[in-house]
């Protein structure tokens, strides 16, 4: 389907060399241009009946449309992000291959949002469907299975944010980068602790896509103490702006495996705490151990969630992966020497096949 941009600005060169390039690109499959010089040649165009896809204007010009578009999707070009005050915003003056790439960004995420009642994963954070990811040991595959679920449900149309906290993050392997070179976690927890009025403009700035995650991220903390001192009211408050923001249905949490204070709060706040271990007898001592002294420290509140939680088996294979764990993830043998994102296509299936459960209700309760 070709879909058309209405570009809406006083610059009538920009918006000439915006279409040329267009035109003459790739993109050209996807996208016609159509260029207003001002709000009232847009409005009476769309009144004339004819379909508009995306409006990208100016912010003054923007806020002229605001009510006729409501139900389109719309996008700021500023000078300087977080000028408008919009939600969403692009740099007018980047290249233009960017430009484009991410007005498709911004229109894909809308056109894939599914109704609410749709998602089935609806959570404790201001209704936004929270997914937590934890364990009892290290190297059970808690990170692969996070970020193999945030591409199922950003492939499944769902807008979805990735949210790392583990103590020593290495999500950023998976995604290919370092993580580094720009404002990250630590500078969203200043943002929250010291002017929460400003969180929300802050996160909308700084948020990144991965287009092959299909899933919104912040970089990693940048300042280690700032993850290791962080309290679970912080992981809450995170959660919360997340939720506010009002773009996501799922957020999906890459949590720790440590029995604490905070996975109580993450628990509190999910919809459902994936617990993954694997048949290893000393991973499972681990997980019962850590179930034991859950509910001698949280009793009553511990039990009542336990609805939430579902033990997931990793690094299964042959006949119990068929019939002893028909949720469980098969053993992929490449990752012995290193992981690649999405390069298994056996494990894709499996965490798709999970996830459609998990949206269902119909995943088994732990026993």
């Amino acid at each position: 389907m070709r879909y058309l941009l209405a570009v809406v600005m006083q610059d009538g060169e920009y918006m000439k060399r915006l279409a040329d390039y267009v035109r003459d690109s790739p993109y050209s499959e996807s996208w016609s241009v159509t260029a207003f010089t001002s709000a009232d040649a847009c409005r009476r165009y769309i009144d004339k009946g004819y379909d508009v896809h995306l409006v990208a204007a100016e912010p003054e010009l923007l806020k002229e449309l605001e009510h006729l578009i409501a139900a389109i999707p719309a996008v700021a070009l500023v000078d300087k992000l977080g000028e408008s005050g919009a939600l969403r915003e692009l740099l007018k003056y980047q290249s233009l291959p960017m430009l484009l790439k991410g007005l498709t960004e911004w229109h894909s995420r809308s056109i894939g949002k599914p109704a609410r009642s749709a998602t089935a994963a609806s959570g404790q954070a201001s209704g936004c469907g929270v997914i937590t990811v934890s364990s009892s040991a290290g190297g059970v595959g808690k990170t692969a299975l996070a970020l193999h679920l945030a591409h199922a449900a950003g492939t499944r149309g769902l807008r979805t944010f990735y949210l790392n906290l583990e103590r020593w993050n290495t999500s950023m392997l998976w995604l290919g980068t370092d993580g580094t070179g720009g404002e990250g976690m630590s500078e969203l927890l200043y943002e929250i602790k010291a002017k929460f009025s400003t969180a929300r403009q802050w996160l909308v700035r700084h948020r990144q896509y991965h287009p092959l995650l299909k899933s919104d991220y912040v970089s990693a903390f940048n300042n280690v103490e700032d993850r290791l001192t962080l309290t679970p009211e912080d992981a809450s408050a995170l959660l919360e702006l997340i939720a506010e923001t009002e773009e996501y249905d799922v957020i999906l949490v890459d949590g720790d495996d440590t029995c604490d204070d905070m996975r109580a709060a993450l628990m509190e706040r999910s919809r459902y705490m994936l617990m993954v271990l694997t048949e290893d007898p000393v991973i499972v001592g681990k997980h019962e151990l850590a179930m034991a002294y859950a509910r001698q420290r949280w009793g009553e509140e511990f039990q009542a969630a336990q609805d939430k939680m579902k033990l997931v088996y990793n690094k299964s294979s042959g006949m119990q992966l068929r019939v002893r764990h028909p949720y469980g993830l098969p053993f992929v043998h490449e990752w012995q020497t290193g992981g690649t994102l999405l390069s298994s296509p056996q494990f894709r299936a499996a965490v798709d096949k999970l996830l459609e459960r998990l949206l269902e209700g119909e995943c088994a309760h732990v026993r």
